[in-house]
């Protein structure tokens, strides 16, 4: 699998790419990455929204063979023609599990176009069992609901009840912070009232 941001698809507009893309996955991830000895290690991984390479990714499809993309909350009519076309496919990632991506990449196997700067360069990956929902040429180009939302469920499947227990303690602290009125009213704009329930504490609890 091989990342690529704004700055890698600017540069496959213009010049032919680093490494042969003919049959490859394409990640829209600029992860953070730190020197291990001679080589890298990947600690955090999430996707990009995909939305931004949308002036460039169908022509990329259509010259250099990719045979998938990954990234967060799909793309235009554009690039969904194209996917059609090459009998390619877009893979919707989960949006605030970073952390939990790293831990799929058994290792980088190398980087190129380094000279844009870590996020933005060209990552080699090596990954085994990395999540995302499929959608080909004919996917709706509008989910039924928001990228956000159901990046929120598919990532509460993953880390389960311990997850939960986590977030929620995390809610109790911040409510404890601002203040029950503020705690409810920001729940409510950001559309998790539910949530707001959750961390309201028992009668004579502070």
């Amino acid at each position: 699998m091989l990342t690529g941001r704004d700055a890698v698809h600017a540069h496959l507009m213009k010049h032919e790419p680093p490494v042969d893309l003919r049959g490859a996955v394409l990640y829209h991830c600029g992860p953070v990455v730190v020197k291990e000895g001679d080589g890298w290690k990947v600690t955090a991984a999430g996707p990009t929204t995909s939305i931004r390479e949308e002036p460039y990714q169908a022509d990329i499809i259509k010259r250099y063979g990719v045979r998938a993309v990954i990234g967060k909350g799909g793309m235009g009519s554009k690039t969904l023609g194209a996917l059609e076309g090459a009998g390619a496919v877009y893979l919707n990632a989960i949006g605030g599990a970073a952390q939990f991506y790293a831990r799929t990449i058994d290792r980088v196997d190398g980087v190129s176009l380094m000279e844009f700067g870590t996020p933005e360069a060209m990552w080699h990956l090596d990954v085994d069992g990395l999540p995302g929902d499929r959608h080909d040429g004919r996917a709706r180009q509008q989910p039924a609901q928001g990228p956000e939302q159901s990046s929120g469920q598919e990532l509460e499947k993953l880390v389960g009840a311990q997850g939960a227990r986590v977030r929620e303690a995390s809610l109790r602290r911040v409510r404890r912070c601002v203040g029950a009125r503020a705690f409810s009213v920001a729940a409510e704009l950001f559309g998790r009232a539910r949530y707001a329930s959750a961390a309201t504490p028992a009668a004579g609890v502070a």
